[in-house]
């Protein structure tokens, strides 16, 4: 009990966690549907700059699948997002054992687009902004186990170059005009270490 009780006493100096998360495609109405959201994974480095706010630094990779109920024949193919990213939040215990986490991700990311088994076809650069919030439940030897919710703001949107096309029959250019937004929710593990 005493090393859960000082959890709300002192701050964990800095952590090292592993998000995992299922991403739903939330704008731009070709990327919604055109692509499968797969997975959104972060793995991450925090450090406590004050005694309520962390910096940390954030590795990033997410998947999305060709839907193949939306095209005639069946294809295979998938972007990919990777890359690294900042992050500051703010750190707030709301019991002995629970502690919400409210800030966010920014960062620059490579996506690259295939088709089939092929090598990517594609490949830009983007920047992304991604608001999060977490709710933890902490025990000091085990570590910490968060709920998740984040909204991802692309610099970039879908095109059907993408996925190796230079068309997708159904769709007009209006279909592909807005920037992606991706909603993720999912689980966190956070290990911390150096209460001070």
């Amino acid at each position: 009990i005493s090393s859960i009780t000082s959890f709300t006493q002192k701050r964990a100096h800095y952590s090292l966690g592993l998000d995992v998360k299922i991403p739903r495609i939330i704008s731009n109405s070709a990327f919604k549907t055109v692509m499968y959201s797969i997975a959104d994974l972060d793995a991450n480095f925090n450090y406590l700059i004050a005694k309520s706010v962390s910096a940390g630094l954030d590795i990033k990779y997410a998947y999305f699948q060709i839907n193949n109920k939306f095209f005639q024949n069946q294809i295979n193919g998938q972007i990919e997002l990777n890359g690294l990213g900042l992050s500051l939040f703010y750190i707030n215990n709301t019991s002995e054992i629970t502690y919400v986490k409210l800030g966010s991700k920014i960062g620059a990311y490579q996506l690259l687009g295939s088709l089939g088994t092929d090598p990517p076809l594609f490949k830009e650069y983007s920047y992304l902004i991604e608001p999060t919030v977490g709710v933890y439940l902490n025990n000091s030897s085990f570590g910490s186990v968060g709920l998740l919710f984040s909204y991802s703001l692309w610099n970039s949107s879908f095109k059907p170059e993408m996925i190796g096309m230079r068309q997708i029959s159904g769709l007009n250019s209006s279909n592909f005009n807005a920037l992606n937004r991706v909603f993720c929710v999912g689980l966190s593990y956070e290990k911390v270490f150096g209460y001070k």
